[in-house]
């Protein structure tokens, strides 16, 4: 019997490498990945508001919630971060069963459905 195990709120870099690391391990569990998106600021580093500030770029689908509006991990990169583990046949990848995109943004939906529809291509 399967265990079902679910990430909630995986919105920065680190959180989404956890969620590799436990796939990695492969203890034959379901999978399930919820994550929020809305539109704010790319960050290179999830600790230091001073640099944050100096590295804002426009406005794009971050996975963030608010009341924050900055992350490291921007929606189109955790789409090619889970592309790129899908296709590692060292990933238990099969075993993550759902993921779970929060819309917090209308404008976002928009945006990531392009961006999805690109790498569909």
């Amino acid at each position: 019997m399967s265990t079902v195990v679910w990430f909630h709120a995986v919105n920065s870099q680190e959180q989404l490498n956890e969620v590799f690391q436990f796939l990695k391990n492969g203890i034959n569990q379901i999978v399930m990945v919820e994550a929020d998106i809305l539109m704010g600021k790319e960050v290179l580093n999830s600790f230091s508001w001073i640099w944050n500030l100096i590295l804002s770029q426009d406005d794009k689908p971050i996975m963030s919630h608010p009341p924050w509006t900055q992350s490291n991990l921007t929606f189109e990169s955790m789409v090619d971060q889970i592309i790129s583990a899908s296709e590692d046949k060292n990933n238990n990848l099969q075993d993550l069963k759902t993921l779970k995109f929060d819309f917090k943004s209308p404008i976002a939906v928009e945006i990531c459905l392009k961006i999805l529809q690109e790498k569909a291509k």
